[in-house]
Formats: C-alpha cells, structure tokens, sequence
C-alpha cells in the first residue's frame, strides 16, 4: 500500500503549475519502456529516502525488469498530463506510454504482480502525496485487473511495507483490511559476532554454483516455503534474473550438501552498499532438527561481517514464533513491520498489531 507518512513528512512548496496538476494513470502489462524503468528507480529512490524503508519487494523488481507478461502488471500516474491516454503502450506517437513520460513527471506508480497470488504494491513520490494519488491508484488497479479478467479483486493481497499511518489509512478507505504480518529484525553491528558451530558429520558448507544448482535449489525451496506465498513460487527464471542484479555473488549463497551433494539447507545472503541481509534461509524437512538452520545463521553473519562490522537485516514471518526466538537469540531485534492487507470481504481478515 502507499507508503507515506503525512504526520511527519513536510509539505512542500509547488509552483503554480502544481496547483492544476492532474493524473494520467497508464496501465503496462508485460515489459516496460527503458525511460519508464529508469524513472521507477528514480521515484523510488526518492520515496525510500523519504519513509526509510523499502517501496517495492524485490520480487516485484524483478519482474519489472524482465517483464513477464503473465506476472506483472503496472500502473504509472503522471502528474500535469493533458489528458488520459491509452492503457497499453503501443507506437511512440503524441498521447503514448513514451511521449507521456516526455511531458510529464512520474508521480506514483502500482505494481500487481501474479505469483500464487495477485499482489498489489504501491508508492507516491513524496512531492504528489497528500492528494489522492494513492486511492486513485488502488481504484485503477482494482477496477482494471477486474475489469480484464486478470485477478478476482476479492483475493488481491496488498503489501504496506513499514505499514505507516498513511498507509492504514488508505487501506481503511479502500475496504482492506490487515491478514499478514513480516517482521523486519536488525543485528547492530556491535554486537559480537555469534559462536561458530559444527555441521553433522558428513555435511558441509559450500557456496551455491549458478551451473548446477539451480533446480536443485528451486525444489527444495518450494517444498521448504510450500505455505509462503511469494518465497515457494520463485522459478528457476527467477533464481536467474536475481543473478543478473548488482548485488548478487554465488559466494554469499551458502548451500549445506551431504556427501551425495544433495542440498539440505541454505543461506543466501545479499549484500548492498546500504544494508548486508540474510535473504533466505531454509532447511529440507528431513534435515530438521540437525541444528542447520543455526550453523548457517552464524555462518551468515561472519561472511556479511567478514569486511568489518555492519548491521545485518532480515525479515520473517510475524506468527512465526520459533523463527523470532530463534533470531532473538542471535541478537536480531524487531525494527519495523510490513502488514498485507486484502479486502474485508474476502472473508478471511483478521486485524494484526
């Protein structure tokens, strides 16, 4: 949902051309335009700068990025547009997706993905906020993804990610209602480093090989996240397109192998210049109880400190109550929630704190 927050953030001034701005909002389906692509990352570099915290998952990223046809669907509202354009882009002539982004400045953007689940995410640029910008969006989303035959708009799942007041808001005056709570835990980097431990005999720690492992790695993820809704549907394409990004690098994917090199347990961790994060952690149902799951916790915080002391994030589910003891223990603290919301009549929410 919109991440703004209109208690604290400080309204700033506008020109008198503000003072007519309106909105165009543009549905995508499928790949966007390099112009496009480059003004999300803008507006959404300004918006985390804003509220502190991430805009859009990044599973949303990716696939904005390889543009699925089937998985993704976005919805850009530009400010000061003369007049409402057609939903898909098409020829770059006057009145299409590209000419649009000429004229006009991208004010807030919602993201629909489709993977085991429609997902909505959504973000104003902190300048056009406090003007219905983001019920505006939700209302095209809904109405369009309806209207296509996309989605039933009763199972629409909205992320709220830091869940701030103008969020519940928001929600509020959309019908949602919150079902979904992910905790976002944070190890100060003064904290001292945790005690090494020793894997069962025959296993070891060795990194992830992009040549071999990942199919290998996809199945067992699906069967380790079978209920979680974004983690167990990740594709091998997906796998792929993360190893595209920046920040990945196959020796921060801690695999735990037997002497068959079957994989039962891993930590894939990423590294950014603004946070180091254990980015998935899992362990094969048949390994359980083998302590690899804290063999690979203590191997993760020495690698993402190995270059010095850093904080070090991650985010687990809220009714996850072993998982959160079990990072308590590790010196993760809880910084900050992010809530999902879905419809009040879908018939399955239930109020979160």
């Amino acid at each position: 949902m919109d991440s703004v927050t209109p208690d604290v953030t400080p309204e700033p001034d506008r020109s008198a051309d503000d003072e007519a701005t309106v909105w165009s909002i543009a549905p995508v389906r499928g790949a966007l335009e390099n112009n496009a692509l480059a003004d999300i990352l803008s507006l959404l570099e300004a918006a985390g700068a804003a509220d502190g915290t991430r805009a859009l998952s990044d599973q949303s990223l990716v696939l904005l990025r390889s543009g699925e046809e089937r998985r993704v669907e976005t919805f850009l509202a530009y400010a000061h547009a003369p007049a409402r354009i057609s939903a898909r882009p098409g020829t770059h002539a006057p009145g299409s997706l590209e000419s649009l982004a000429d004229e006009a400045r991208l004010a807030g953007l919602a993201v629909v993905t489709d993977a085991d689940g429609a997902t909505l995410e959504l973000v104003v640029h902190p300048h056009y906020r406090q003007q219905g910008l983001g019920r505006a969006l939700v209302d095209a989303a809904v109405s369009t993804l309806g209207h296509d035959g996309l989605v039933d708009a009763s199972s629409l799942g909205a992320w709220a990610h830091g869940n701030t007041a103008a969020a519940v808001q928001l929600a509020a005056s959309a019908g949602f209602v919150p079902v979904r709570r992910l905790v976002k835990m944070i190890r100060p980097s003064s904290t001292p480093l945790p005690a090494r431990r020793e894997l069962p005999t025959g296993m070891k720690i060795r990194a992830f090989d992009p040549a071999r492992d990942v199919d290998a790695w996809v199945r067992l993820n699906a069967r380790v996240f079978a209920d979680h809704p974004e983690q167990g549907s990740i594709t091998a394409d997906d796998v792929r397109a993360r190893m595209r990004e920046p920040w990945f690098d196959a020796e921060d994917f801690l695999l735990v192998v037997d002497d068959a090199e079957a994989i039962l347990a891993y930590n894939w961790l990423k590294r950014t210049q603004d946070e180091a994060e254990i980015y998935a952690l899992g362990v094969a149902s048949e390994a359980r109880g083998l302590g690899l799951g804290a063999v690979l916790t203590s191997a993760g915080i020495e690698r993402l400190q190995s270059e010095g002391p850093r904080d070090v994030a991650l985010y687990t589910e809220g009714d996850n109550i072993p998982a959160l003891a079990l990072y308590a223990d590790y010196g993760f603290e809880q910084v900050m929630v992010d809530v999902m919301y879905a419809p009040a009549d879908a018939g399955d929410g239930q109020p979160v704190t």
